[in-house]
């Protein structure tokens, strides 16, 4: 399956503070067509607004294929998350089998491809959330809790710098069996994860702080001679904090494997029936529910978690991938899945983002825009971990959030003008 790169463009311009500036930042971004061809006169007077046609015939049927196209993303996401989830386990397999710093640092790279893959899917797990049965939504919940949750307390799973002793890793109280550790997932509070993505990438990762890889391979060199140096008295070598650490990897490589294979079982068992109501809804639902995932993803991916605490100072834990300082690729694939849903599916010469540049002449200049410059300045704010390097961090973060509150603004007023009569 095609592997995508996701590469944001560096760009310093400043969007949203001034408008000089935002149209100097912006001005790279190609102009769009003329589409009033597909401009909708809506009728002055009706009784209810399902009854209200808010496109022409023959947007309305573009629109109802783009929107079929939909699942085929999901399913071509998600399987391509189970594949690299896959390619993660079997190089943590070759890993502690030939334990050394280069198969330590190719689990990494594996780790790397299955997140970014994972978290392209953000905006097709949310129009999932909006057509799926209820059941099936609880689902998708508990699936995501286990695969993907952050931020994440490391001195929960193992040692941290001032701490040597703490984790699970270190915990010899606690057995190291999917049963065990899965019911330790968030015992005690929801940031305490045992499993997941994050878990994993703290223990490839440890703190790193200086982003330098400071996780040492022989972390996970097995031990099996009570008379090494790195053996206790007393303690058998199953528990040693090595042995457990392979242990705990090992368990949770195989449990994010399964998790996604059954995340992807969940999404097939609801794919016909959203087929079906895809083609039976009126566009003006369509549009709606379409308006709502963007938003949500916007912000319950980047704005709530993560924005407004490092708004507040919370920098380090806002990040969406700390451990391994990728968090700006983490939210390039986000908002690459967005990209895409918009500008490269097409029906009878429409995209998505045409039709939505019909309903609002504010999304039809700027949406588009501002997705650009917020890659710019979120690649900015979370390339790196050491603060200094951004002199005003603070303004930093109000120019992202100022752009993704556009972005957001352009979608509601997609969203009010279907839900009311013209």
């Amino acid at each position: 399956m095609e592997s995508h790169q996701f590469t944001l463009n560096k760009s310093h311009g400043f969007v949203n503070i001034a408008a000089a500036v935002f149209f100097c930042a912006l001005q790279s971004c190609s102009d769009r067509g003329n589409l009033s061809d597909n401009q909708s006169t809506l009728p002055t007077t009706t009784d209810s607004a399902d009854e209200t046609p808010i496109l022409r015939p023959e947007t309305d049927s573009a629109l109802r294929a783009l929107m079929l196209q939909f699942p085929e993303y999901l399913d071509e996401g998600l399987s391509d998350v189970v594949e690299k989830a896959e390619a993660l386990q079997m190089s943590t397999n070759n890993f502690l089998e030939h334990t050394n710093a280069e198969t330590l640092a190719a689990v990494r790279s594996a780790w790397l491809d299955a997140h970014n893959a994972y978290e392209q899917t953000a905006l097709h797990r949310k129009l999932f959330e909006l057509f799926a049965k209820e059941s099936a939504v609880l689902q998708l919940t508990e699936h995501q809790y286990v695969i993907d949750h952050w931020p994440i307390y490391g001195g929960y799973i193992d040692y941290l710098n001032s701490y040597p002793g703490s984790g699970l890793t270190n915990d010899m109280t606690v057995a190291l069996t999917p049963e065990s550790v899965r019911a330790q997932h968030g015992l005690f509070d929801i940031d305490e994860v045992t499993l997941g993505f994050h878990a994993l990438e703290f223990q490839l990762w440890g703190e790193n702080f200086s982003a330098d890889d400071t996780r040492p391979y022989d972390d996970f060199i097995e031990v099996t001679d009570l008379t090494s140096p790195e053996a206790v008295q007393g303690v058998p070598t199953e528990q040693l904090p090595s042995n457990r650490r392979r242990q705990f990897l090992a368990l949770g490589v195989e449990t994010l494997s399964t998790e996604t294979d059954a995340l992807f079982e969940t999404w097939s068992r609801e794919r016909t029936s959203i087929r079906l109501d895809l083609e039976q809804l009126d566009s003006r639902t369509l549009l709606s529910r379409l308006a709502d995932a963007f938003i949500s993803t916007l912000d319950d991916n980047i704005l709530l978690p993560s924005l407004y605490p490092m708004l507040n100072g919370e920098y380090r834990e806002s990040m969406h991938a700390v451990f391994s300082h990728a968090s700006q690729d983490a939210v390039s694939a986000q908002l690459y899945g967005i990209e895409q849903l918009l500008t490269e599916s097409s029906a009878e010469g429409n995209t998505l983002d045409d039709i939505l540049a019909t309903l609002s002449d504010d999304y039809a200049e700027y949406f588009l825009q501002n997705l650009d410059a917020s890659k710019a300045c979120l690649v900015r704010l979370y390339s790196t971990g050491d603060s200094s390097r951004i002199t005003d961090r603070e303004f930093a973060t109000v120019e992202c959030i100022n752009l993704m509150q556009n972005m957001i603004e352009y979608l509601e007023k997609i969203r009010d003008l279907v839900a009311r009569p013209a």
